[in-house]
């Protein structure tokens, strides 16, 4: 989860992230030197859930380079962007690496996706195949 001045939505974001029925993961939270409550707030998740890794960039990288930090520091077999205003089902990991394995082949799963508004108002869903 690459981040700058997330605080906003963060919580939301990780809460969501906790909720997910597969059992196995791992965050990396980046944070690209942010100026509001993001390193607070980040840094209490990864004080209290081991699965949360928390990492202060001491100057801002850009957002390019920090999406490659995460990248880099990640561990595992697959690799998932989180943003730290998204919210997710709690069987979108599960579903998703459920459709890579019976998909050898796949290089990609992707879920349909809501956009809403900060009061949680649908704005419009994508779906793509």
């Amino acid at each position: 989860m690459p981040t700058y001045n997330g605080a906003r939505f963060l919580a939301q974001s990780l809460e969501s992230l906790l909720s997910q029925d597969y059992p196995n993961w791992e965050l990396v939270i980046s944070d690209n030197c942010s100026t509001d409550g993001t390193e607070a707030i980040a840094r209490a998740y990864a004080e209290r859930i081991a699965r949360i890794r928390y990492v202060r960039q001491e100057t801002n990288l850009g957002a390019s380079a920090n999406f490659n930090c995460v990248l880099g520091l990640a561990d595992g077999t697959y690799f998932m962007w989180a943003a730290d205003h998204d919210l997710w089902e709690p069987t979108l990991i599960s579903r998703c690496v459920a459709a890579l394995e019976a998909e050898p082949a796949a290089v990609l799963a992707y879920p349909q996706s809501l956009l809403v508004d900060e009061n949680g108002v649908a704005i419009e869903r994508w779906t793509t195949r």
